[in-house]
């Protein structure tokens, strides 16, 4: 069905629903991200790639992003006790900065909501719930959901966009199948000082005796 879209609800408020809000927003959309308050204090992701920094630039947050973090401008892995290989950024060419960070989640997390609050973004501090439209595949927020917006999009969104990376709010609702690799690695991660480094700054990857 085509039809014009006016107002967005994205469900999830971290970096990726909070950019998106942040985008939408600048193009004149009415757009509102529900999201929780409280989130676990470990979050995978914080190893940033060169990738994500023109969208960080777009969103005017790199010099922010760049104050709490860690420069890293490549990879460093030791392929066997006595190999190593290191390979910058800069050799993967295809114009993006030869560089990234590593960020704190927590306070990047935080840099990128706070952009999305001062752009203008509405926030709503509850999960929302979303249902299937009896016999179709169209999604609704509840009416319990649009009572609590306070009817902020006049009725029901245009468009209900899921930013809940692996909770998968809306696949999990419509049964969507997923796949899965055969690979069931598990990672081990720690914080250190005063480490030996192969190259400074870059993100170092060892291998211990087992692999």
């Amino acid at each position: 069905m085509k039809r014009t879209i006016k107002t967005v609800a994205v469900i999830g408020g971290g970096p990726s629903g909070c950019a998106l809000g942040i985008l939408l927003k600048r193009k004149g959309f009415d757009v509102a991200v529900f999201y929780l308050e409280k989130r676990p204090e470990i979050i995978v992701g914080e190893s940033l790639l060169p990738a994500i920094i023109p969208l960080l630039r777009k969103l005017g947050v790199e010099e922010e992003v760049k104050s709490y973090s860690t420069y890293k401008p490549g990879a460093s892995v030791w392929v066997n006790k006595e190999e190593e290989a290191t390979s910058p950024f800069s050799f993967g060419g295809g114009g993006l900065p030869p560089y990234a960070y590593n960020v704190p989640r927590v306070k990047f997390d935080k840099t990128i909501f706070d952009k999305a609050v001062a752009e203008g973004v509405t926030f709503f501090p509850h999960i929302a719930k979303i249902e299937q439209v009896a016999g179709t595949d169209e999604l609704r927020l509840s009416d319990d959901t649009l009572v609590a917006t306070n009817d902020y999009f006049k009725g029901q969104p245009d468009l209900i966009v899921d930013a809940t990376g692996r909770s998968r709010t809306i696949a999990r609702l419509m049964n969507l199948p997923t796949k899965e690799g055969s690979r069931k690695d598990v990672a081990i991660f720690a914080h250190l000082t005063n480490a030996d480094k192969i190259s400074p700054y870059n993100i170092h990857l060892h291998r211990l005796e087992e692999g």
